[in-house]
């Protein structure tokens, strides 16, 4: 369900969140998906990842909103203040490095965990 401000927060955190640890892919499907209006079959085509895959971003997202409705508009406003993020973390032979700690985080989720516990 919908609770206004807070969920709007945690789209906004999310795609930052992806942003800042190089996944630039997740953010530009989730918006192909919600404002391009393409489908997870041509998405998956386009990264070279599976439709399960796209599905499965696409419905996180949806639930942090609440309702797909306010996806889009949102997306539209922060897309832009978002690409000009400079990623903190970069990915370096499959590995996630930390650029501001100088360490080395082992998958996605140790670097998003990493960002939400340090920086």
């Amino acid at each position: 369900m919908y609770s206004g401000i807070n969920n709007v927060k945690d789209i906004v955190e999310y795609l930052v969140l992806r942003r800042l640890i190089s996944d630039i892919t997740t953010v530009l499907l989730l918006k192909e998906y919600f404002v391009d209006g393409n489908s997870p079959s041509d998405i998956s085509r386009k990264y070279s990842i599976s439709a399960h895959t796209v599905r499965g971003y696409v419905e996180r997202l949806i639930e942090k909103a609440g309702s797909p409705h306010i996806i889009p508009g949102i997306i539209r406003r922060v897309l832009p203040f978002i690409m000009n993020i400079e990623p903190l973390i970069i990915i370096v032979s499959g590995k996630y490095y930390c650029l501001e700690c100088e360490i080395t985080l082992s998958n996605k989720q140790a670097a998003i965990n990493h960002i939400k516990r340090r920086h």
